[in-house]
């Protein structure tokens, strides 16, 4: 099983130029991108290992996650 970080579409968009073979070492673009990549699978690895299910909870507002009792809904 593969750990998904972005969407197929977004995956393919953001990082079509380094998915290529003519890869540039020099270019501070394309070493961004492998930057971004991997901190963005290790993020989402820890997210899997403490078991939190999406992507998208970290963005509601906080008013939305709390309970009536004040405890934080995941």
């Amino acid at each position: 099983m593969a750990l998904r970080v972005f969407c197929s579409t977004h995956d393919n968009d953001l990082f079509k130029e380094i998915d290529e073979l003519d890869i540039d070492f020099n270019n501070q673009k394309q070493l961004f991108l492998f930057a971004l990549r991997s901190i963005s699978f290790s993020l989402r690895k820890v997210q899997y290992l403490l078991g939190i299910d999406t992507q998208t909870w970290f963005f509601y507002p906080k008013w939305f996650l709390e309970s009536p009792s004040n405890e934080i809904k995941k």
